[in-house]
């Protein structure tokens, strides 16, 4: 893959011209994506993460200071 990148997955024809003044409301790319994030959950769905038990972190010791002589 070396001075080649990788082919995309959904085509997105995007000219210059589309890109006025770099508005959101004319992003192709980021409305194709945002399509394709919605209908990857409407496929999946969400799961949310699974976390275990809280640890138990007590009190810390105090850090000793360290004296720094500038000569």
């Amino acid at each position: 893959v070396e001075n080649y990148g990788t082919d995309p997955q959904v085509e997105v024809a995007n000219a210059p011209q589309d890109d006025v003044f770099n508005a959101p409301e004319r992003d192709r790319q980021l409305a194709a994506a945002v399509v394709e994030a919605l209908k990857g959950i409407e496929r999946q769905g969400v799961a949310r993460p699974v976390f275990g038990p809280r640890p138990v972190l007590g009190v810390l010791p105090q850090r000793q200071r360290s004296v720094t002589v500038d000569g």
